[in-house]
């Protein structure tokens, strides 16, 4: 599920989420942003409903993309070209 944020403010979506993934125990997977594609972050989760529950009232969230990404258009932003780029993971 593609999350759209106010440009500028991802990392702090990113922290906010991940603060509310650990804290509720949410059923997400995975969740990651790209420097190359300002003011998204992606998310996995078991459903829809629970990105919905993930995101709803995070400051700077500006809503969600109807539209499902697959994987292989998100294969090149996969591959950071900065090792420092964020790649969280809950299992």
């Amino acid at each position: 599920v593609t999350i759209r944020t106010t440009i500028g403010r991802e990392n702090i979506v990113l922290e906010s989420l991940t603060s509310k993934v650990e804290k509720r125990k949410l059923p997400i997977k995975a969740m990651f942003r790209s420097e190359d594609l300002r003011g998204y972050i992606f998310v996995e989760g078991d459903s829809d409903e629970d990105v919905d529950t993930l995101v709803r009232n995070v400051q700077h969230v500006r809503g969600i993309v109807a539209k499902n990404v697959a994987l292989e258009e998100l294969e090149k932003f996969l591959i950071p070209e900065n090792p420092q780029s964020c790649l969280c993971h809950f299992d």
